[in-house]
């Protein structure tokens, strides 16, 4: 409100003083101000979006706070919860043409993750036994190109990251892991304002990343680990261009433990599994855009699988 009020007093004066014959300061000197009050304007909004963000993670949190108040038979809580910082920088790959080069060389790509994760405690869980006592989650994504043709992107995002193998007593291990969801705040191509970004025709797109982590366990509360990966951003062609932006990152980060609560690091023995039938039945409707500028056009898929069990 106080950014509004003041907004509208300075153009308010910028309007009389371009009207009087006593204006001594310059059109010119308040056009550039007028730039400046804009680009403050953008930041704030981008702080707000931020604020949004950690909001976001706050909220998820005591959401499954309270679900996880639910004890199991040795009184531990049903999830152990995991805050982690990450911060990455890498290449960004181009499509072999002049225009894509001339984005490629342009920008520098860093990034800022923050993860709200969770871990069951139970060691009998079978998903847990099966997948070596993997973590899942909410993040939050926001990045820079060094470049305001592509945009400041943000994205939100549900992430699974499973060890390879089991922790045990080991303090360096190896994990693998995926994350997809959903960002927004790019600079998409414009055949007018912006037609340099000839990688997205769309402001918001999917985004989806994968890792290889190198995981060190300080002790029960801190570990930090460094990764490496595939990160990828495209609308589906929704909207076109849609050649995509492709990273290569680096990834350091840091996990911080929020509970005392323990996670049994060994295997334990699986029940026989009981052979069953599966049908997998599936509609999907939505739509596509094959030009530039170009009208939306439907598309549908329908299909139905049975997954037979057999003896082999």
């Amino acid at each position: 409100m106080v950014f509004l009020i003041v907004e509208f007093s300075y153009r308010v004066s910028f309007y009389l003083l371009s009207k009087s014959k006593f204006n001594t300061f310059g059109i010119e000197n308040f056009i550039a101000l007028d730039n400046s009050i804009a680009m403050v304007k953008k930041h704030i909004m981008k702080f707000n979006t931020h604020l949004l963000a950690f909001a976001f993670l706050i909220i998820a949190h005591s959401i499954f706070a309270q679900n996880t108040e639910i004890k199991t038979p040795n009184s531990q809580k049903k999830y152990v919860k995991y805050l982690d910082a990450r911060y990455e920088f890498g290449a960004m790959m181009g499509t072999d043409t002049e225009w894509s080069d001339q984005i490629v060389n342009s920008s520098f790509y860093q990034g800022l993750d923050f993860r709200l994760g969770f871990r069951k405690t139970d060691p009998n869980d079978i998903y847990s036994n099966v997948y070596r006592r993997p973590y899942f989650g909410l993040g939050f994504y926001s990045s820079t190109f060094h470049n305001a043709d592509v945009g400041y992107p943000n994205a939100l995002y549900f992430f699974l990251t499973i060890p390879i193998k089991f922790e045990e007593d080991k303090k360096f291990t190896l994990s693998y892991s995926g994350a997809y969801g959903i960002s927004y705040n790019f600079n998409a191509f414009d055949s007018i304002n912006n037609p340099t970004n000839v990688f997205l025709g769309s402001e918001r797109n999917i985004y989806v990343h994968l890792e290889f982590d190198m995981n060190y366990k300080f002790n029960e509360k801190w570990a930090a680990y460094g990764a490496v990966g595939f990160k990828h951003f495209s609308n589906g062609s929704f909207k076109q261009p849609n050649f995509g932006i492709n990273l290569l990152p680096v990834t350091l980060g840091v996990r911080y433990k929020l509970s005392d609560d323990k996670i049994d690091p060994f295997r334990k023995e699986i029940p026989g599994y009981i052979k069953h039938n599966l049908w997998n039945i599936a509609f999907i409707a939505g739509s596509k855009n094959y030009e530039v500028g170009g009208g939306q056009l439907p598309e549908s898929n329908c299909k139905c699988q049975l997954f037979a069990a057999i003896d082999l």
